[in-house]
C-alpha cells in the first residue's frame, strides 16, 4: 500500500464503512455536514405473513445502505418494526421499493409525526371540575405548569417527571389509596 491508496472492507455489515491511511494511526471520519438529519415521520411496517419478516429485514438493511436518512428500529415492547423517514413521500417510496425490488407486500401503520417543540416561557393552566357523584359534591382542580429547562445555554424540555402537588383544602377520604399514590407511577 502506498500514499493515496484507499481500502474499503464490506465484510462487516454491522460497521459503517471507514477509510484509513495505513501509514497514519488515525481513521478518517466522514464530514460532519454529510450526516443525515433526524427523521421526523415514523410508522410501523409489517408483512402480511410471518414468513416474509426475514425477507423484510434483509430488504430494509439493503435499502438503508443506499439511503442514510432511512432509519429502522424494533420496538422492545411490541416487537414491531418501525420505519423512520423524512416525510410521507419518503416512506411511500420505501414501501414502493420493497414491492418493486423485493416483491414484498407490506402493511404500513398510521403515520406519526415526531414534533420537536419546546416552551419559550412559563405557562400555567388551571381547570376546576365540580360535580355530584353518588349525591356527594366533588371538586377536582388540576393545574398544569410547563416551563423551559435551561442547561448549557440551551433550552430543553423534559416531560420525564409528573408531580401531583396536594393542596390543603383537598378531601381524600373517599378516594382509594392506589388513586392517591398515582403520581408514583409516572
Amino acid at each position: 500500500a502506498s500514499s493515496g491508496d484507499i481500502f474499503v472492507s464490506n465484510k462487516r455489515p454491522d460497521l459503517d464503512t471507514f477509510l484509513r491511511d495505513l501509514k497514519q494511526k488515525y481513521i478518517f471520519l466522514p464530514d460532519p455536514g454529510l450526516e443525515a438529519p433526524t427523521p421526523v415521520f415514523f410508522c410501523t411496517i409489517e408483512t402480511y405473513s410471518e414468513s416474509g419478516q426475514k425477507q423484510l429485514d434483509f430488504a430494509l438493511k439493503n435499502i438503508k445502505r443506499e439511503d442514510p436518512s432511512l432509519r429502522v428500529r424494533i420496538d422492545d415492547q411490541t416487537g414491531q418494526t418501525i420505519l423512520l423517514g423524512m416525510g410521507e413521500l419518503h416512506i411511500d417510496i420505501i414501501r414502493d421499493r420493497l414491492k418493486r425490488e423485493y416483491g414484498l407486500e407490506t402493511y404500513l401503520g398510521p403515520l406519526n409525526v415526531n414534533y420537536r417543540e419546546s416552551p419559550r416561557k412559563n405557562v400555567q393552566q388551571t381547570i376546576v371540575w365540580n360535580s355530584h357523584i353518588n349525591e356527594r359534591h366533588a371538586t377536582i382542580s388540576i393545574t398544569l405548569s410547563i416551563e423551559p429547562i435551561v442547561a448549557d445555554d440551551k433550552k430543553i424540555i423534559s416531560f420525564s417527571q409528573i408531580r401531583i402537588i396536594r393542596t390543603e383544602e383537598q378531601n381524600f377520604e373517599h378516594l382509594r389509596q392506589d388513586h392517591i399514590g398515582m403520581e408514583h407511577r409516572f
